[in-house]
């Protein structure tokens, strides 16, 4: 293998390694994974929640396409294999387009600085690779900047008909897909400066319209805000602004690419004219990562791609080391046996045969001990559950749950209400009231210890800051 060959071997072999060995996350994947099945079984839309307690409002979820793929995996390969579906078709996919766009156009070997800004790419898009739609989500978002950002003049009927089809599918997996119209709107307003071009514009009408070909139609729109405005007012931390009060490197390193790009913004506009430089679509996602923390990592999948067409490598190529080939074998060998241990069902039953301590596997250890435990009663009676463990529940057992990730359905007093039982505040009406026989909480919440102390729960199992505790029968 050459040293070329090596190298763009690396460039996805070191990723999948850090996806890897990170724990796997079921909570929103699993709620989709329930939609999908409710589908399959039913073969009609749930547009009425028939998995909590709680009243909801009627559902909307843009996810509806994926979750019906998500649950097609999960019936043959269970949940490992939608997990496995991420790591080893959506990341290579992922990479290959964001590589496509940039250091595969760049000369052989890469300079230092080339790989400086490909681990930063790598650093900063981590927090978009996770077990949810959101990182299938990245695939479109890659097409769309590609065709947007190579459109000099108008949009062709080809580069149309592309960004089209990408919106329906895009509209069907994530609720991020208002990200295509943004770019493709911003493009054109900066483009208005020196030309007003009517037909691109009716062109974006046509492509923002297409987003109600979903199952819930226009109602998308108003979700999307709705699920932005709850989600930060209930203070969930990845809707909350990049300002280092939580993802606090996150914040660091994309504030830090801020203040960069201007200094890149100050070079390039002695070359080019300003619109046509904020006529790219990046700078519209540099704006939108500064509402959110999980948008922030919108700007790291597009800065390879955006640094490359504007040349900022140009003559990076550095001079070529020569490599003995046993090296390189080597390297191959040292690298493909990492990647195997890395592998989540690989490394833990090691660490554990060797009594080493790995990473917490919440998803693999805790929710599924919790819900094994309650299966075990044979009692099927509402489960009062953490924010974070409702998802899973709702997937594997037929207890009706009280709250998920789903935190928008839920209406702010009953929402209110549930924080305040968590907090031991008339918990044992609002329990009562749903008929609830099992609580599963934090270990340290304030109703565990209420629960503790009364004489008609009892606790069944503890694990890692969790505790199941079960209604004694009468």
């Amino acid at each position: 293998m050459s040293s070329q060959r090596l190298n763009r071997v690396l460039l996805f072999l070191i990723p999948f390694i850090f996806v890897s060995i990170q724990p796997w996350s079921a909570s929103d994947l699993a709620v989709w994974i329930a939609h999908g099945l409710h589908f399959l079984e039913h073969h009609s839309v749930m547009r009425q929640d028939v998995f909590s307690v709680l009243p909801t409002s009627p559902l909307v979820y843009p996810a509806f396409g994926i979750s019906v793929f998500y649950a097609f995996l999960y019936q043959w390969f269970g949940l490992a294999g939608v997990c496995f579906f991420h790591a080893l078709v959506i990341l290579p996919v992922i990479l290959y387009l964001i590589y496509r766009q940039s250091l595969f156009r760049l000369p052989e070997p890469q300079s230092g600085k080339v790989k400086l800004f490909t681990f930063v790419t790598w650093l900063g898009t981590t927090i978009l690779f996770s077990e949810r739609p959101s990182m299938v989500a990245i695939i479109p978002l890659l097409l769309s900047y590609e065709i947007i950002n190579e459109t000099e003049d108008e949009i062709s009927t080809q580069a149309f008909l592309k960004l089209l089809a990408l919106n329906v599918l895009w509209a069907n997996i994530h609720g991020s897909f208002l990200v295509l119209s943004g770019m493709l709107g911003w493009n054109l307003f900066w483009k208005s400066f020196s030309r007003f071009r009517l037909k691109s514009w009716i062109q974006w009408l046509a492509i923002l319209a297409s987003s109600v070909l979903n199952p819930f139609g226009w109602k998308i729109f108003p979700y999307i805000l709705e699920t932005a405005r709850v989600s930060k007012l209930r203070g969930i931390s990845e809707w909350g602004a990049p300002d280092f009060s939580d993802y606090r490197v996150t914040a660091l390193l994309f504030w830090a690419m801020f203040v960069f790009m201007i200094f890149v913004f100050q070079r390039t506009i002695k070359t080019e004219k300003t619109t046509k430089i904020l006529s790219s679509p990046f700078y519209a996602a540099l704006l939108l990562g500064t509402t959110s923390i999980r948008n922030s990592g919108l700007v790291f999948v597009l800065l390879l791609p955006y640094l490359t067409s504007i040349d900022f490598f140009r003559n990076e190529a550095a001079s070529a080391p020569v490599t003995k080939p046993w090296k390189i074998r080597f390297s191959v060998a040292v690298f493909c046996i990492l990647a195997v241990l890395s592998v989540a069902w690989v490394r833990t039953p090691l660490l554990n045969s060797f009594k080493i301590q790995g990473f917490p596997e919440f998803d693999e250890s805790v929710t599924p001990k919790i819900a094994g435990k309650i299966r075990e009663t044979g009692r099927t009676c509402p489960v009062f559950n953490a924010f974070e463990l409702g998802s899973y529940l709702m997937l594997v057992n037929p207890n009706r749950i009280f709250i998920d990730t789903r935190n928008i359905i839920y209406n702010d007093e009953m929402f209110w209400d549930y924080r305040n039982a968590l907090h031991g505040v008339h918990w044992q009406d609002f329990l009562n009231h749903y008929q609830t026989c099992f609580a599963a909480i934090p270990i340290d919440s304030q109703l565990a210890v209420e629960m503790s102390h009364s004489t008609n729960w009892k606790p069944v199992v503890a694990e890692k800051g969790y505790i199941l505790f079960e209604k004694k029968e009468i």
